[in-house]
């Protein structure tokens, strides 16, 4: 039950969410929306967990490192955009640079300073799990010492520390997206900034859509935590395109009639089996 509640809470809040970003409110209004909606739909999935509990300690454990992690990082995230761009500078493209590098900057050092759970968090290590994720575990580890202090009743403190720093890691690729936009708009910059080495999306968008729901359905990213929106994020802010608002794109791939609803990936699935054919033949030929 909570697998399925969870699920679906954050594909409400990632959308809606989204929906905000892309609105026409100030954006005053649109960091006041946006904090409403992170509040009232983790509050939903507190209330639940607070008046259920956990079925064992592993799903406890889950939930502390994966699940609530992926919606506070989302309203981290938001929050993190919503202050930087209220504090963009107003000038030309060196001056947007250097403001989004000192940026960039800022959240690297948030990675060194936090080196040890960064590094436990990337590796995926779970030796620690029961110190860290479970909510009645001795607190007094060294290794705790330091962290910022949470309602003991809804969240752990390494538990919102990853959820930083899995906001903090998408908010990383909006900056360099930033970044790599300007010094395109600027060729006498180029050479004072490391190469980003992006890739551009030149097919349809849609196509794109289709692949990240294929993701998204079999849940092939952070465990099967990542929610829609995120990957969507990702995707376009990897291949320099915009995705659009993820219940808007799925609502045209599901209107399809006069066409297979997975398109692209049908196509692509005859693509690579006709790929595997051909070098079949050829090496047949070769042995003949």
């Amino acid at each position: 039950m909570l697998e399925i509640l969870s699920q679906r809470l954050l594909g409400k809040l990632e959308s809606e969410l989204e929906e905000i970003y892309h609105g026409e409110e100030i954006l005053q209004e649109k960091t006041n929306l946006s904090l409403k909606k992170s509040t009232h739909i983790i509050g939903i999935l507190n209330n639940h967990v607070n008046s259920n509990g956990f079925e064992d300690q592993e799903q406890e454990i889950n939930y502390f490192r994966i699940t609530l992690p992926g919606f506070y990082s989302l309203k981290i995230y938001y929050d993190e955009v919503y202050f930087i761009e209220l504090r963009t500078p107003i000038g030309g493209h060196k001056r947007l640079i250097n403001f989004y590098l000192r940026e960039i900057e800022i959240i690297e050092r948030f990675f060194d300073k936090h080196s040890f759970f960064y590094g436990y968090y990337k590796m995926g290590a779970t030796d620690l799990d029961q110190s860290f994720f479970v909510l009645d575990s001795k607190k007094d580890s060294v290794l705790l010492m330091g962290l910022a202090e949470v309602e003991s009743n809804t969240c752990t403190s390494v538990s919102y520390l990853f959820a930083k720093f899995k906001g903090y890691e998408l908010l990383l690729l909006t900056l360099k997206h930033r970044v790599t936009d300007q010094v395109n708009g600027n060729i006498n910059f180029k050479n004072n900034v490391k190469s980003l080495d992006k890739l551009i999306w030149t097919g349809e968008v849609i196509n794109l859509v289709e692949i990240a729901f294929g993701i998204y359905q079999m849940k092939q990213v952070n465990n099967g935590s990542a929610g829609i929106g995120s990957i969507c994020r990702w995707l376009g802010e990897c291949f320099d395109v915009n995705l659009g608002v993820p219940s808007k794109r799925w609502s045209e791939i599901a209107r399809r009639t006069t066409m297979s609803h997975t398109r692209f990936m049908d196509q692509m699935k005859k693509s690579i089996i006709s790929k595997i054919d051909d070098d079949l033949a050829r090496k047949a030929k070769e042995t003949n």
